[in-house]
Order: C-alpha cells, then structure tokens, then sequence
C-alpha cells in the first residue's frame, strides 16, 4: 500500500474569485476574474493604483456578442502596456493583466487577432479585381475579371492551343497555332529514338 505523500506546507490552496459584471466597476482587491457582459451598453472597467493593488494578477473577459466594448482603465497617470486604456471588443475576447514595477502589464490576451488587425475602409480594384463601386468604402462587391470571354476548344487535330499569362497568373489570351507537318520519322528523331 501507497504512504501518502505530506502536504508541502508551502502550497496553499487558491480558489479563483469571480465576478459577473454588467455595468461600470472597479477590480477590486482580491477579485480574479471579471466575467464581463456589455450587451446593453458600453462598459468601463477601472483598475487600483498600482501602488494600492499589491502584487496580483486579474483577467477581464468579455462574454456578450454585442457591439458594445469592454474598456479596461487603470488608475490616472497609470497605463497598461504604455497605453491608458486596453479594450476588448469581440465575444470571449480575454486579457490577463498584473502588476509591473511601474506600470500594469498585459502578460496575455485571447481572442485579439481581429480585434488588433485594424478595420478595412477603403478598397481600389486592382488587375483582374473588380469593385463595385469602386473604389469601395462601406458595402459593395468584389469580383474577379472575366479573363476568356468565349469559351470553347483551340486545338483540334490540326492546331494546339497558345495560352498567355499576365503577372497575376490569369488567363489574359487564348488562340491556336497550326501543327506542322512532319513525318513520323521526324517525332521518332526529335524524342531520339
């Protein structure tokens, strides 16, 4: 039979505090996760003066698919990442934020590759892109430009098609060149046989 192992005193259980958030609040001391809903409204969340936080360690995260965001503000003069506020605004979007020597730091974050890419405003066609309209600045289509406006076969037992390219790689001309004539003693030379 197993000995039990004796508890290493220097482990102390830990049990996470959360809190669900609905409306403008500050982290308080002690609190470990805020559960953030901003499905009616905007929602600012203010963090301690560094100096008042001891050293700890607090996740935000934003539970609603609202447009609505999530701003996290520490105390004033304070930034978090050299900025005075970090936002989150996509559905389970999270950031674990904890104390630096002298500033908040974002020590990780899920769900922000959208969220930091930045928003497209504007787009101008380009080779073979087609807009409307063009240039597009709010709602629109983008296609692609027709590159063979017939179709149908170029060869036949006679001709072989001549296919040209632009830099894109699309098709940009399709015609047809006449086989010449040889005789089969000339194929069965030209593969060396």
């Amino acid at each position: 039979m197993a000995k039990a192992q004796p508890k290493d005193p220097r482990i102390v259980p830990h049990i996470l505090r959360v809190r669900r958030v609905v409306d403008n609040t500050t982290a308080f001391r002690g609190e470990d996760v805020l559960l953030v809903d901003a499905g009616a409204h905007d929602i600012t969340i203010g963090l301690q003066s560094i100096q008042a936080a001891d050293p700890r360690t607090i996740i935000v995260k934003k539970i609603d698919g609202s447009t609505h965001v999530v701003t996290i503000v520490p105390a004033s003069n304070e930034t978090i990442d050299g900025s005075r506020s970090y936002v989150l605004t996509l559905v389970d979007q999270a950031v674990t934020i904890t104390v630096g020597p002298t500033e908040w730091v974002a020590v990780s974050a899920l769900g922000d590759t959208v969220a930091t890419g930045g928003t497209v405003t504007s787009l101008t066609a380009g080779t073979g892109i087609t807009l409307t309209p063009d240039p597009l600045t709010t709602t629109g289509t983008v296609g692609i430009t027709p590159t063979i406006t017939a179709g149908g076969p170029v060869g036949d037992s006679t001709h072989v098609p001549v296919i040209t390219y632009n830099a894109e790689g699309q098709l940009t001309a399709v015609s047809s060149a006449a086989i010449a004539a040889s005789s089969g003693n000339d194929i069965l030379s030209w593969l060396g046989l």
